[in-house]
């Protein structure tokens, strides 16, 4: 079973039923959505933990930066995005197990095609896995 964490900024609008709807995830995925009052609060050493427990994939949904109510938030996680690719890469994880998205607030459409790109990822690894 593949399992993915979803952290999300509150700020979105979104409930834990509008993301799930919107994705329309494989059943044999578990998926883990926390809500977080602001995307800045995801720091490097949270998503590398979230690695440590046993999680395939994480991603984050993050405000537009333009749309951040803290101001930063959008900013700072793109930039721990980054850092904690880096850190998967010496480690010998694919990149492509973490990804953020800013995502507009109240698009369902805007979440389905995140799902998308999410069900994109999961065949990347495992096809990375499993030739």
């Amino acid at each position: 079973m593949k399992k993915v964490t979803v952290y999300f900024c509150k700020n979105l609008g979104y409930s834990q039923r509008d993301i799930l709807d919107a994705f329309n995830l494989p059943s044999e995925v578990s998926i883990n959505l926390v809500g977080m009052s602001c995307s800045c609060e995801i720091t490097a050493g949270l998503l590398l933990k979230t690695y440590e427990v046993g999680m395939d994939l994480i991603f984050v949904l993050a405000c537009p930066e333009e749309e951040c109510v803290s101001g930063e938030g959008s900013k700072r996680i793109k930039r721990r995005i980054e850092y904690t690719k880096e850190i998967l890469n010496e480690l010998g994880l694919e990149k492509v197990r973490l990804e953020a998205f800013h995502v507009p607030k109240n698009s369902l459409g805007a979440l389905k095609e995140i799902g998308d790109k999410i069900k994109q990822s999961m065949e990347e690894v495992e096809s990375i896995f499993y030739g």
